[in-house]
């Protein structure tokens, strides 16, 4: 099923926008700060089956069938950029948007997040996995992320929140 253009936020579309979603998931789990060691909450976003990526090529809205986290994101529509702001405070923007210590204010790289396995949003297990909450945003999603995780392993074991 396409996600009609309509749903998304005609009065402020996003032009660089490369994957859109009818809704969307805020993950939320904690790590030790790479930093100073202290845990502190980390965020990421997800994307339910049925969410849509743009394909230069074609130059279509492709139905993608599978969950996925995003990460490099560049910009997202300003719907989405109000909810983030008023959810997720440590979750802000530099040259893309990056979690931030709580304790010591410092950026936590993407590979922290989404690429150190047993770390973040990348569990090695199922006990990992059941760290994770996903909470659904009912509202359209819309963003320019350079990096996109496909059918990311234990998904269906990430609480529901």
């Amino acid at each position: 099923m396409a996600i009609d253009p309509e749903d998304l936020d005609p009065e402020n579309p996003l032009p660089s926008a490369n994957v859109r979603a009818a809704s969307y998931y805020l993950a939320s789990t904690r790590i030790p700060c790479p930093h100073c060691g202290a845990i502190t909450p980390l965020t990421a976003v997800a994307l339910a089956p049925a969410h849509e990526t743009w394909d230069g090529e074609s130059e279509e809205w492709q139905l993608v069938p599978a969950n996925a986290f995003l990460f490099c994101i560049e910009a997202v529509s300003v719907t989405v950029h109000a909810r983030l702001r008023r959810m997720v405070p440590n979750f802000s923007f530099h040259s893309s948007w990056a979690n931030h210590c709580e304790h010591c204010e410092r950026v936590i790289g993407e590979h922290e997040v989404h690429g150190e396995p047993g770390r973040g949003f990348t569990p090695q297990n199922e006990d990992e996995a059941a760290g994770i909450v996903l909470t659904e945003v009912a509202e359209p999603f819309e963003a320019a992320a350079a990096g996109y995780s496909l059918e990311p392993e234990f998904f269906a074991r990430m609480r529901r929140g």
